[in-house]
């Protein structure tokens, strides 16, 4: 099965006679041969999302053991956990080739009537039209629209070439171009997106480290990514997103954040595990290669 394009593409998860759901990754989204692993979570999610069409994700937790191939597709299976009146849970396992790469739990629930009711509110930047164009790879110019993901980063900060030496606070505006009116897949955008500058949020304050140096000359990957929903938006929407990073070292680095509407709204926060370490010096082991 060939990879797709765009976001949409991806999202569309291919139901199989097992009841489990095949998933395609992005062709211009990932590092190497790597799937990402806000592809994991958006997808997971997704299929988890699957087992009760009354209710909403509330939230999804995913640890992520094993990278997966992005030539190749993955199978995910879900298994139903409890379903009551206000919440159901599911396991959701993502294979391929028969190995286990991550596993999910996902909460879904039936929004209620308020009790209580307070949000933080999003900071004051400059809006979307005047951030600086990001794809991931690019920042400004010679930077595109890959999988539909419109991004801009706030101040044009550079996290790539590990030039920049700043506080670990990353904000970038995203929103998903040709994007569905399916609110489950905005959702599962903010889900992709959450889980990406994170790791570059963390290296932020340390000369010499950028995303450019990721699989090159450090080994990184995310490990665990978690992401509460408040409330519902639209992918086709501006949303800001801050990240931070309060703590790296031990080779690990950890972040959080959290996704505004652009009328300030708080829609959804995030934590995120992941790796940043030092290659091992004899690569023989990996047929003379540095790899995840």
């Amino acid at each position: 099965m060939e990879m797709v394009a765009h976001l949409n593409d991806a999202f569309d998860l291919v139901a199989q006679p097992d009841g489990t759901f095949l998933a395609r990754s992005l062709a211009e989204v990932g590092e190497g041969d790597v799937v990402f692993g806000g592809q994991f979570v958006a997808q997971m999610l997704l299929a988890g999302n699957t087992v009760d069409p009354t209710k909403v994700v509330k939230s999804i937790q995913t640890l992520i053991g094993r990278p997966a191939v992005r030539q190749e597709p993955y199978s995910i299976e879900v298994e139903p956990m409890h379903s009551g009146r206000a919440f159901t849970t599911a396991v959701v396992t993502a294979r391929q080739g028969g190995r286990l790469c991550a596993r999910a739990l996902v909460l879904l629930h039936q929004p209620e009537a308020d009790v209580i009711r307070h949000g933080r509110r999003a900071p004051t930047v400059p809006p979307s039209d005047e951030a600086t164009p990001y794809d991931g790879y690019r920042i400004g110019e010679g930077a595109r629209t890959l999988g539909g993901r419109v991004q801009r980063i706030v101040d044009g900060v550079d996290v790539i070439s590990g030039e920049t030496v700043a506080p670990p606070l990353l904000r970038v505006w995203a929103r998903l171009d040709d994007a569905g009116p399916d609110p489950r897949h905005a959702q599962a955008f903010l889900a992709f997106e959450s889980a990406g500058p994170d790791i570059a949020t963390a290296m932020l304050p340390h000369p010499g480290v950028g995303t450019a140096s990721a699989h090159g000359t450090i080994s990184t990957g995310i490990m665990t990514h978690t992401v509460t929903f408040h409330e519902a938006s639209h992918a086709a929407d501006w949303h800001l997103l801050e990240f931070r990073s309060p703590y790296a070292g031990n080779g690990r680095a950890y972040a959080r954040g959290d996704a505004f509407t652009a009328d300030g709204g708080l829609v959804a926060s995030w934590t995120q595990d992941s790796i940043i370490r030092a290659f091992p010096e004899d690569t023989a082991s990996f047929g003379g290669r540095t790899v995840l």
